[in-house]
C-alpha cells in the first residue's frame, strides 16, 4: 500500500537548517587543515579522516535541530562510503570562502540520495563543546556503544543482524499461558469495561470475514481487514480518547535508532477527526511510537503463534516503545495468529504471555475482546506510566498523539516536586535496569504548576539544578542510596548530596504485593519458553522487504577500510542474567557481573534517586590538565570510599567518572554505586566481578571461570584504561580488542600485549597531539600498576641477560601495600598537573609580556 502523503526528501529536511548552522566546526576544520599542511607528509591524516570527522560535526548539528532520526542515520552511512572524488568534493566544499552552508548539505543530501548501501545508526554524540584555546583538542566528543540487544550503534537495525542479539537477551526470560484475567477485570478506574455489551460488538459481519482469511496467503489482505476490524471494534466501543490504528504503509517515527518498522495495530489516544479513520488506505497521520499505549500483530498463519519470528518481531516493537518512552514501566501487546490469540506483557525481568484464546469460538472471541476493551479502559498507571511523573495540568502523564514534546513536565516524589528538563540518558533495552537520567531543577512544593514551563526565568523553583536518577535494580543488590548516606555519615571525600530517595515498584513473580506490577497475574499453569523447541519461521511472509546482512556482533567498523582480518567475535549476553553475564546500558559499552551462571534475576525494584551533584560528563572536549585532575580527585574520592566507608565500587569507567562544573574545589568526582560493594570489616575485596568492558582489569579477563574476587587495585586499573581512552584517537577502533574481551576471550591476551611489549607503539604513539603531555604519566601510573620497583642495577642485569620483567596483575597484601600504591599514582598525577600548570603559566606570563611591548 502506497503512502498518500509523499515524504519530504534529505534535501528538503536538510535546507530548513540555518545557513550558518555548520560555522563554527567549518572554522576549526579549516585551521585544523592549516597546521596540517604544516606536518611532515607521513604524519598529515589523510583527507578521507578529515572528512569523516567533519561529517561526525554534522551529525551533531542534525541532533542539535532535532531532525528526523532517519536523515541522521543516513548522513551516519556516510562516514566509510565516501569514494576518492567525493572526498575531495567535500573537502573543497568545507575550505571555501563562503561562510554559507547551503552549499555543504545538497553535497551531502545528494551523496545520501546516490548511496545504496544499508542504513547506519547514528553514533550517540553526548555533547559538543567548542575549544576554549587553541592547545585544546578540536575534534568531537563521541560515545561509542558496544552492538547488543540493549545498544547498538555504527551499525544496521535490520532484523536478521539484530534478532541473534535480542534472542540471547530473552532465552529464560519468558513465560507462556499466564492467566491474565484479573488485569482486564480490574481494568479502568471502576472496573466498567465488562459493562459493555460485548453482543453488540461481535455481531458484525466484518469479524467472520476477516477470520475467513485465516489461511489465505494473501497476509496483505488479512491484515487489512483486521485493520478495518479494529476500526469498526474503535468506533462501537466508544472509549473516550482511546483508538486502535493500524500504521498502513508508513513506517512509525521517533524510533530509537532511527530503524524502519511498522504496526500492524496500535492502541493510541485519538487523532483529531478525520484523521483516524483515514488510516486503512494509507493514513495521513504519522504515528510515532511515543504515541503508543498498546501494540498488535496480526498473521494469517496460525502456525506462527509463539514462533521465534513472531517473538522476536513483537520484541523488537516492545523495545522501540520502551526507548521512545522513557520512564514507561511494562508495555502491553496481543497478537493475532489466525484464529489464535494472545496478550503479552514486557517488563524489565522478563515477558509473561498469556493462554491461547481461539478466537474461532464465541468463548475466545468473548475473552479476546474484553482483554482489547479493557485495554482501552486503562487508567495511565495501568497501561504502565508511572504516577509519579506529571503533566503541566498536574496529572498523570500519558502521551498526546502529535504533541512536540511527548515527556512528563514534572516528578512528585515524596514531599518534593521537580521540573524535569532534559533527559541525560536511558535505555532502550527490555531486560535490565533500565537507569534513566534527568536534567532537573527542585520546584516549590506549595505551587502545583510552575509558571515558565521552559524554567529558564522560573520564579516558582529553587533555583538548584539536580539530576533524578530512576533504574530497576536486582533486589538481591543493596540501593544505590543507602551505601550514599552510609559514606556520607563517613564523611568520604566526594559523596553526593541526596534530595530525596526511595522504591516504588516491584516487579516479581507469584507476588501479590500492591506494588508488584505483575501482581494481576496467574502463573500456576504458567510454563517457561524453551528456544530450542520453538517452531521455526513459517513460508508465510508478511509482505514487507526483508533485508540481508552479517549477524551484527559487537562489531566496530575501522575509520579505513584495513584489509586485517580479525578474529569473528560472538554475541553479547544481556545484563539479566543476574552477575553471569553483559550488560550494556543506555549510551555504555558492556558490562561484566558475574556470580553463578545459573542464577537470574528473579525481581527487580524501582528506585528513585534525586542528587544535587550536577556535573558534565568526562567524555565531552577536554584538555589534558583538566583529564588529570579529574581523574586524580576520582581517584582521592575511590580511595575515601574504601577506606572510610569500605565501599569498593566495582565499575569505573568513563560513564562513572564526571568533572566538577565549578572552577575551585574538587575537580571531579564518582557516581553510580548500583554495582558497588559494601565489604564487611574482615572483606578486602568483593566476591562478584563487574565492570565495563574496556575498562576492566586484565585478572578478572584472564580468569572468567576461576573464583578471582573485585578488589580496590582493579578499580585503580580501570582508571589507568580511562585515561588511555581518553587521549587516544578514535579509540574504538584502536583499541578494538578491549571492547571485545568479554565476547572473545581471545582478544585479552591483544589487550595484554597492550599495555606490556606494544605500550608506546600501539597506545602512546596513537595519543592525540593535544594529549602528548600525558603520555609520561601514562608511562608512569603502567609501571606503578603492572611491574614489581626495581633499583637501576637489577634492571641492567636483566637486559643483559635478553629477559623482560614480568607483569603482575595480583592485589598486594595489606594495608600498607595499598597505601603505598595510591599514594604513587596521586603522586604521579601531581608531578604531571605541576609541570602542565607551569607549562601553561609560563606562556600566560610571555603572552602578557609581548602584549606590553606592544
Amino acid at each position: 500500500m502506497a503512502s498518500s502523503m509523499t515524504s519530504p526528501s534529505s534535501a528538503d529536511v536538510l535546507r530548513t537548517l540555518p545557513p550558518d548552522s555548520l560555522a563554527a566546526y567549518r572554522a576549526i576544520f579549516r585551521q585544523a587543515l592549516d597546521l596540517r599542511f604544516e606536518l611532515r607528509p607521513d604524519l598529515r591524516p589523510p583527507l578521507t579522516t578529515v572528512c569523516q570527522h567533519f561529517l561526525l560535526c554534522c551529525l551533531i548539528v542534525l541532533q542539535k535541530y532535532h531532525l528526523p532520526q532517519s536523515i541522521s542515520s543516513r548522513v551516519a552511512s556516510l562516514h566509510h562510503s565516501l569514494n576518492t572524488r567525493e572526498t575531495e568534493e567535500l573537502y573543497h566544499i568545507i575550505i571555501s570562502d563562503t561562510d554559507n552552508d547551503e552549499r555543504v548539505w545538497d553535497l551531502i543530501a545528494s551523496l545520501v540520495e546516490t548511496k545504496s548501501k544499508p542504513q547506519s545508526v547514528v553514533p550517540s554524540i553526548r555533547e559538543s563543546i567548542p575549544p576554549t584555546t587553541s592547545s585544546s583538542p578540536c575534534w568531537p566528543c563521541i560515545t561509542y556503544k558496544s552492538k547488543s540487544s540493549s545498544m547498538s550503534s555504527s551499525c544496521s537495525q535490520m532484523r536478521d543482524e539484530f534478532n541473534p542479539l535480542l534472542q540471547s537477551g530473552l532465552e529464560g526470560f519468558m513465560w507462556k499461558d499466564i492467566a491474565f484475567d484479573r488485569l482486564f477485570e480490574d481494568a479502568g478506574d471502576s472496573g466498567n469495561a465488562s459493562q459493555i455489551d460485548m453482543h453488540t460488538i461481535m455481531a458484525s459481519n466484518t469479524f467472520d470475514e476477516w477470520m475467513s482469511m485465516a489461511k489465505d496467503t494473501d497476509i496483505t489482505a488479512f491484515k487489512r481487514h483486521g485493520a478495518i476490524w479494529f476500526r469498526q471494534f474503535s468506533e462501537r466501543c466508544n472509549v473516550a480518547d482511546r483508538f486502535y490504528y493500524n500504521s498502513g504503509s508508513a513506517h512509525m517515527s521517533d524510533a530509537y535508532h532511527g530503524a524502519r518498522r511498522r504496526l500492524d495495530i496500535c492502541l493510541s489516544r485519538k487523532l483529531a477527526e478525520p484523521s483516524h479513520s483515514l488510516d486503512i488506505n494509507g493514513s495521513e497521520a504519522t504515528h510515532s511510537w511515543k504515541d503508543v499505549l498498546v501494540l498488535g500483530e496480526l498473521k494469517s498463519n496460525q502456525n506462527q503463534d509463539l514462533s521465534k519470528r513472531l517473538i522476536l518481531q513483537v520484541a523488537r516493537y516492545g523495545r522501540e516503545t520502551f526507548g521512545a518512552q522513557p520512564g514507561r514501566r511494562f508495555v502491553h501487546a496481543f497478537t493475532v495468529c489466525g484464529h489464535l490469540a494472545r496478550f503479552w506483557f514486557f517488563d524489565r525481568v522478563g515477558v509473561s504471555i498469556s493462554e491461547c484464546y481461539d478466537i474461532s469460538t464465541e468463548t475466545g472471541q468473548k475473552s479476546f475482546m474484553h482483554g482489547l476493551l479493557g485495554y482501552m479502559e486503562m487508567t495511565a498507571s495501568q497501561l504502565g506510566f508511572d504516577e509519579c511523573y506529571k503533566d503541566n495540568s498536574g496529572t498523570t502523564f500519558l502521551p498526546s498523539v502529535g504533541s512536540e514534546n511527548n515527556h512528563p513536565a514534572y516528578l512528585h516524589f515524596g514531599d518534593k516536586k521537580f521540573r524535569l528538563l532534559k533527559i541525560l540518558c536511558w535505555s532502550s533495552a527490555i531486560i535490565t535496569r533500565g537507569t534513566l537520567c534527568w536534567l532537573a531543577k527542585e520546584c516549590d512544593s506549595r505551587s502545583s504548576i510552575c509558571a515558565d514551563n521552559n524554567c529558564s526565568t522560573c520564579t516558582e523553583c529553587v533555583g538548584k539544578m539536580c539530576v533524578v536518577k530512576e533504574a530497576w535494580r536486582d533486589t538481591a543488590l543493596t540501593s544505590e542510596s543507602i551505601l550514599w548516606q552510609a559514606a556520607k555519615q563517613k564523611e568520604v571525600l566526594g559523596c553526593l548530596d541526596i534530595i530525596v530517595a526511595g522504591d516504588t515498584d516491584v516487579v516479581a513473580r507469584n507476588s501479590r504485593e500492591e506494588n508488584n506490577v505483575r501482581k494481576y497475574f496467574d502463573y500456576t499453569e504458567a510454563t517457561l519458553v524453551e528456544w530450542k523447541i520453538l517452531p521455526e519461521e513459517t513460508g508465510e511472509m508478511d509482505g514487507r522487504k526483508r533485508k540481508s546482512g552479517a549477524v551484527i556482533m559487537q562489531t566496530i567498523y575501522s575509520e579505513d577500510e584495513s584489509d586485517v582480518e580479525r578474529p569473528k567475535p560472538v554475541p553479547v549476553m544481556d545484563e539479566s542474567r543476574k552477575r553471569a553475564g553483559s550488560q550494556l546500558e543506555s549510551g555504555r559499552l558492556s558490562k561484566l557481573n558475574k556470580l553463578k551462571d545459573s542464577e537470574v534475576v528473579q525481581a527487580r525494584t524501582r528506585s528513585f534517586m534525586v542528587v544535587r551533584n550536577v556535573g558534565k560528563p568526562l567524555n565531552s572536549g577536554i584538555r589534558p590538565l583538566n583529564l588529570a585532575e579529574t581523574l586524580r580527585d576520582a581517584i582521592n574520592c575511590h580511595r575515601s570510599l574504601y577506606e572510610k566507608a569500605g565501599i569498593l565500587h566495582c565499575d569505573v569507567s568513563i560513564y562513572n567518572i564526571m568533572r566538577m562544573r565549578s572552577t575551585s574545589g574538587l575537580k571531579g568526582f564518582l557516581i553510580d554505586l548500583d554495582y558497588a560493594h559494601q565489604l564487611s570489616n574482615s572483606q578486602e575485596q568483593s566476591p562478584s566481578i563487574t565492570g565495563t568492558a574496556p575498562f576492566m582489569a586484565l585478572e578478572l579477563l584472564q580468569t572468567p571461570g576461576t573464583p578471582t574476587c573485585h578488589t580496590w587495585r582493579h578499580d585503580l586499573e580501570s582508571f589507568f584504561y580511562v585515561l588511555i581512552w581518553l587521549c587516544i584517537m578514535n579509540p574504538n577502533e584502536t583499541l578494538y580488542s578491549w571492547i571485545q574481551c568479554l565476547a572473545n576471550p581471545s582478544y585479552v591476551f591483544i589487550k595484554k600485549e597492550d599495555i606490556t611489549e606494544a605500550f608506546e607503539r600501539r597506545v602512546l604513539d596513537n595519543f592525540h597531539d593535544a594529549m602528548s603531555p600525558l603520555k609520561k604519566l601514562a608511562l608512569g601510573l603502567r609501571e606503578i600498576l603492572f611491574y614489581k620497583q626495581m633499583d637501576p642495577r637489577e634492571l641492567e642485569d636483566l637486559d643483559a641477560k635478553g629477559l623482560t620483567r614480568k607483569i603482575q596483575l595480583g592485589t598486594p597484601a595489606g594495608d600498607g601495600a595499598r597505601c603505598d600504591m595510591y599514594d604513587r599514582i596521586i603522586t604521579a598525577f601531581n608531578d604531571c598537573i605541576c609541570k602542565m600548570q607551569s607549562f601553561e603559566f609560563y606562556h600566560v606570563c610571555k603572552r602578557d609580556q609581548e602584549g606590553e611591548k606592544i
